[in-house]
């Protein structure tokens, strides 16, 4: 027999704003805060005014430590969103955008995004 959803529509969609809003103020509105989004986004900035989108550099070196799809798709909506927001906040959205777009893959390490952060290049 089949159980009534504990959750009523009104409550599902209560919860769905509240995920919506967490993720959105943690991808937009602040200065970039963790050590790995200040040399980030300094190979997008470099993209984003060099139009170099082959090979990332970032102050001057190339940058090849980790593959360039997340870099170049930061820079891509950094450049498309960046005159409504922050260059930063814009490049920001790129990592919620691949989160989304890679499905949860099960590993042996249990996590469900592990492979969509692989494969985007972002520090796991």
């Amino acid at each position: 027999m089949d159980e009534p959803n504990p959750l009523s529509l009104p409550k599902q969609l209560a919860l769905l704003a509240f995920c919506l809003t967490w993720m959105v103020l943690g991808l937009i509105g602040h200065d970039p805060w963790k050590p790995d989004e200040a040399y980030t986004f300094g190979l997008v900035y470099h993209i984003v005014h060099s139009g170099d989108w082959v090979v990332p550099t970032l102050a001057g070196e190339p940058f090849i430590e980790k593959p360039p799809l997340f870099f170049v798709t930061a820079a891509l909506f950094a450049k498309a969103l960046g005159r409504w927001m922050p260059l930063h906040d814009a490049a920001r959205l790129a990592y919620g955008v691949l989160y989304r777009a890679f499905p949860r893959v099960p590993g042996p390490f249990g996590t469900g995004a592990l492979m969509a952060r692989i494969s985007a290049g972002y520090p796991c």
